[in-house]
């Protein structure tokens, strides 16, 4: 690693965090009898209904292993798949009560992380959020990440006001990191402002920008 250099700083921490998460995440997965990935199905079903088919890709694994991961939780009744209502041919993933349960038990494995983030000012929250979200976008577009229904890949998300052409894509503006001119970034969806503490990183009204 080159001194100085803070992008690679940037990498090498994000690597020693990775790794606090992975131990919080097996503990917690170990303690309730389930395994990280169970873990993270359960924690997206809570949220609301999935599909099966969708889990791969947003977990960034096999449809193997999503498979075997399902039928465990349905083997010790957490989750069941249903009809979708708005699909006769459609699947759901729905969590049980005894699943609600569970997944109370086990949300709050990264609160350790969680702690000591909210102990940083509120901009300084906003500032790591959106160039966390910029990474991740970028990494996106290169096929390195799952895909996730954040504000920055959305074709409702305007970028600040003189950050460039406004309505230009959401890529774009991931491509090139945050604007660094003032203003607000804005859902064209809602009609609201999207200061960098209130982007998402999984929107269920997300639509991918062309």
């Amino acid at each position: 690693m080159v001194a100085g250099d803070p992008s690679a700083t940037i990498t090498d921490a994000l690597e020693r965090l990775s790794q606090v998460q992975r131990v919080l995440l097996q503990q917690v997965s170990t303690a309730q009898g389930l395994s990280p990935i169970q873990v993270r199905i359960l924690g997206l079903v809570t949220a609301a209904a999935v599909r099966p088919s969708e889990l791969a890709g947003r977990l960034g694994v096999t449809r193997a292993t999503v498979t075997d991961a399902v039928r465990a939780l349905e083997g010790k009744g957490l989750v069941v798949v249903a009809p979708d209502p708005h699909d006769g041919r459609g699947r759901l993933l729905q969590i049980t009560a005894d699943g609600q349960s569970v997944a109370g038990r086990v949300a709050s494995w990264g609160m350790p992380v969680t702690h000591h983030l909210a102990t940083l000012p509120l901009g300084d929250q906003g500032s790591v959020l959106a160039g966390l979200l910029a990474l991740l976008a970028g990494l996106q577009a290169d096929g390195l990440v799952p895909r996730a229904r954040m504000c920055l890949t959305c074709r409702f998300f305007r970028p600040p006001t003189g950050s460039g052409e406004r309505g230009r894509s959401a890529a774009a503006t991931a491509s090139t990191g945050r604007a660094d001119s003032p203003g607000v970034a804005r859902c064209e969806l809602l009609g609201a402002d999207l200061p960098d503490t209130a982007l998402r990183l999984d929107c269920p009204e997300h639509q991918a920008a062309g």
